[in-house]
């Protein structure tokens, strides 16, 4: 029966401390760091304030950038081809398209209602909700909300965030 190991000797400060006080390090024969945190801490604050530390962390830093601004271009320009390919097209036709459809025939005053704002908005007769502060709480405002879904309130709308806008949705059932 093998013991496990519940202590460790640092090999910086040469003090016996509890496991939990090791960094994990899957090189090691035990699987943890051979210098105490504070010990590894102290050195990289020292390594980090020296002329060669200073310049490590520019690379890094500007490596890290390079490397995103890469992955994020590919991400997009790869989710755009993927948009305007035959399988996106025929995934989303079978499922959303469904969803939608079912919505509008279910809900065709709200349908209405919300088609209207949106041609509001391209037309420039509303401004888009995301320029605003939110009507209740004064917060960025992502959406509007429609106080009557009748074709002649169909642009009574007032700016509202996400949050605000689902609490007058579950105030209104509450009713």
């Amino acid at each position: 029966m093998s013991e496990s190991i519940e202590t460790k000797k640092c090999s910086h400060c040469k003090t016996i401390f509890r496991l939990d006080s090791f960094n994990k390090n899957r090189a090691t024969r035990d699987g943890f760091d051979c210098w105490c945190k504070f010990c590894r801490f102290e050195f990289q604050h020292q390594y980090r304030q020296t002329e060669k530390g200073r310049q490590a962390i520019k690379r890094y830093n500007h490596t890290k950038k390079a490397k995103n601004a890469q992955q994020q271009w590919r991400t997009t320009e790869q989710y755009r081809v993927y948009r305007r390919s035959h399988k996106y097209k025929q995934k989303i036709s079978e499922s959303t398209r469904q969803v939608k459809r079912r919505y509008r025939q279910r809900n065709p005053e709200k349908s209405r209602a919300q088609r209207v704002a949106n041609y509001a908005i391209v037309k420039g007769l509303i401004p888009k909700p995301i320029t605003l502060l939110c009507g209740i709480c004064q917060n960025d405002a992502q959406q509007y909300h429609h106080w009557s879904y009748a074709p002649k309130h169909w642009l009574d709308v007032i700016p509202v965030c996400f949050t605000c806008h689902g609490n007058l949705h579950r105030l209104s059932f509450q009713k």
